[in-house]
């Protein structure tokens, strides 16, 4: 999706135009379907108590196939083109039911079936931690980032879905504050999604012992000098700026 964002706003009917909605359109519905199933995931091995992994090509089938049935329809009335600030489903008559029956309702589900997964998992998280009072010590921080996911998940989309409402209602009257809002948090999603799912302890573990590992390797091609203080500086340096190389990964991967 982050490369139809990246194509800018091409000229209607382009072909370049109908690249760009179809990106669009096909990786955010995949996106909503992946959320989703990493939700039951979580709920499936932290409360049914089963693996998932058996599951996995029903996931991939639902998750790749289903967008991609999805998008086809818009074809049939030729109602992909400009849209606004991208391409994606027209506003014709047509294309306004497209909006919402292929895109947002789908959307709204995944964020229920979400918030639906994570609540149980929470509350399951709490109940366990009431009958083992002597290992609630991460609790909070489990429920805190728990909770992150399926916020962000209505928070990035919010604004762009009161848009659209905004723009059947009235579609003469378009409100530029709602268009800004809508631009701005569906580009975040790609950073904010793998700052919450990405950056926890294990990650940031893995993540600091490869920076040091590449420093490492950066230091032992690079010319030995001979003033120990020096090299001493430079270790010192490299402890702080493994912390810097650690985090690149994971803002570059939105």
């Amino acid at each position: 999706a982050a490369l139809g964002n990246v194509l800018g706003s091409p000229d209607d009917e382009s072909g370049t135009c109908i690249f760009q909605a179809l990106l669009l359109e096909y990786f955010n519905l995949a996106v909503f379907c992946w959320v989703t199933c990493m939700a039951y995931c979580l709920y499936s091995m932290t409360v049914s108590g089963k693996n998932p992994e058996g599951k996995m090509r029903l996931f991939l089938v639902i998750c790749w196939g289903g967008p991609l049935l999805l998008i086809f329809w818009p074809f049939i009335g030729d109602d992909y083109g400009q849209s606004g600030v991208w391409c994606w489903i027209r506003s014709t008559e047509a294309g306004k039911i497209y909006r919402f029956a292929i895109f947002y309702v789908p959307l709204w589900i995944a964020v229920a079936a979400t918030i639906f997964f994570y609540g149980i998992v929470i509350r399951a998280q709490r109940n366990l931690s009431k009958s083992t009072p002597a290992d609630d010590s991460g609790e909070g921080s489990i429920h805190w980032r728990l909770g992150l996911y399926p916020l962000a998940f209505i928070l990035l989309w919010l604004p762009a879905t009161i848009n659209r409402v905004q723009n059947l209602v009235s579609p003469g009257n378009p409100v530029y504050e709602l268009f800004y809002l809508h631009v701005l948090t569906t580009t975040m999603q790609g950073l904010v999604y793998s700052l919450i799912y990405g950056l926890n302890r294990t990650v940031r573990s893995e993540l600091v012992l490869g920076g040091k590992r590449i420093l490492s390797w950066v230091q032992r091609k690079s010319p030995s000098s001979p003033r120990t203080h020096q090299r001493k500086r430079t270790a010192d340096r490299g402890d702080k700026f493994t912390q810097f190389i650690a985090l690149v990964p994971i803002v570059f991967c939105a």
